[in-house]
């Protein structure tokens, strides 16, 4: 009969362990899945639009898209941004972008407005004209809370403006 109950008392006991073990084991998962940070990524810019050109400048307006790697949706507090033309490594413009929401899985375009000054934009001008080309490179990151801590990311990302400007300049002739 001791036996029998000694039996009985390690079964629980190890029923007890297999339990603790696997709450163990799905917390820790848990808390691994919740806490992977991939970093958003830029899909693509383009320029949309380009406004109020005059002898002190130019507005563009950027779209950019950017998508969510991650199985769960994030919130960004900020972006930072500096564009810059390839050719010269000229900074046309510098900015902040407020709080954005991507998806999990997904992404989501935001428009960047900024004026390019005389200087600079009579460079991209020249640069579009004559080299048929105005490459640029947009750098930037920003803060994306996280679970338990707040995760900075950077980015860096190139791409031409020539067919936008080319066709915005031809209508303009």
């Amino acid at each position: 009969m001791q036996g029998t109950a000694l039996s009985v008392l390690m079964q629980k006991r190890s029923i007890v362990v297999i339990v603790l073990v696997a709450i163990v084991l799905v917390a820790a998962g848990a808390v691994t899945y919740l806490t992977s940070f991939q970093q958003p990524q830029i899909e693509s810019i383009t320029i949309s639009s380009i406004n109020n050109v005059s002898l002190s400048g130019v507005d563009l307006t950027f779209a950019i898209k950017i998508s969510n790697p991650n199985r769960y949706d994030i919130t960004i507090k900020n972006i930072r941004y500096s564009l810059i033309l390839t050719q010269t490594g000229q900074t046309l413009m510098n900015g902040t972008y407020g709080e954005i929401t991507l998806p999990a899985h997904g992404s989501t375009e935001i428009f960047l407005n900024s004026t390019v000054y005389s200087g600079p934009a009579i460079n991209l001008a020249f640069e579009t004209v004559f080299a048929k080309s105005a490459m640029m490179q947009m750098n930037g990151g920003g803060t994306a809370a996280g679970l338990f801590s707040d995760h900075t990311f950077s980015f860096s990302r190139s791409f031409d403006a020539y067919p936008y400007i080319s066709n915005k300049l031809s209508s303009l002739i």
